[in-house]
């Protein structure tokens, strides 16, 4: 086998293994999903994710940089704290903003990133997109 044909499969072979350990930890993420409320006393959904190997910092800065990307308003930030606090204006809500909070703590492994996020009255946010965004940030949140 030249180099080349044997470069070409340990890049496939990892970033297969990348892919995979993305959507294990989307899964793992998927199970700590909740959502309580309903449409007429507001809803809150919640999820967490252990960050096996990554700092509470880089843990921090890697789910800020996600939350801007995605178009959330970044109202109060605490690197130190791990605390973000954002907001998204809600459509057809008359000026009202719908809150997304994280907290990222120091863990054993590595650190823990929970997100937590909250509509009003009257407000819907599907469960599925809800779930699929917040676990998507805090994969992100890995580096993989």
């Amino acid at each position: 086998m030249s180099k080349i044909a044997a470069f070409v499969l340990i890049v496939a072979a990892t970033s297969l293994t990348v892919v995979a350990q993305a959507d294990d930890l989307t899964a793992v993420c998927a199970s700590h999903f909740t959502q309580t409320g309903s449409l007429f006393s507001g809803k809150k959904s919640s999820t967490w994710l252990d960050l096996a190997g990554v700092s509470k910092s880089d843990a921090y800065s890697r789910l800020l940089i996600s939350l801007n990307k995605d178009g959330w308003a970044v109202q109060q930030q605490d690197k130190d704290a791990g605390i973000i606090n954002a907001t998204q204006q809600v459509s057809f809500g008359n000026g009202a903003k719908a809150p997304l909070n994280v907290i990222v703590e120091s863990a054993d492994a590595g650190s823990k990133a929970t997100i937590t996020f909250s509509t009003a009255a009257g407000q819907a946010a599907s469960k599925d997109t809800m779930q699929t965004k917040m676990c998507g940030y805090l994969v992100a949140a890995t580096g993989k």
